[in-house]
């Protein structure tokens, strides 16, 4: 993979951009029941692929549903238990608000651009 890759519905665009050390995975808006399985099946065929480090960058996702978390979760999980890791760009804040009331934001590992 040496350039951009991209998938696009009406409500949901997935971007990936990979590079040397990492690939970033940039979702564009609502990750939801709808879109979720799209971002999923991304980041794990990612992993398969020899990425070790996957970067999803939630700074373009205005709505973060229960399935959008539930599956975060899951692959931060899996990603761990491979000795891979996923670091997530925060969102907008009523996409981090999500993370805060759930608790979840401390499972994962964080980095601002």
């Amino acid at each position: 993979m040496s350039s951009a890759e991209s998938w696009s519905s009406e409500r949901f665009t997935l971007t990936v951009v990979p590079n040397r050390q990492e690939v970033a995975v940039v979702p564009e808006g609502e990750l939801d029941l709808a879109s979720v399985g799209v971002l999923e099946r991304e980041v794990r065929g990612l992993y398969a692929r020899g990425f070790g480090r996957v970067v999803v960058d939630l700074r373009r996702v205005g709505v973060v549903d229960s399935a959008g978390l539930r599956m975060l979760v899951q692959v931060r999980e899996e990603a761990k238990q491979m000795g891979h890791t996923l670091t997530l760009v925060p969102g907008p804040s009523v996409v981090q608000r999500l993370f805060q009331i759930t608790g979840t934001s401390a499972l994962f590992e964080w980095r601002d651009y």
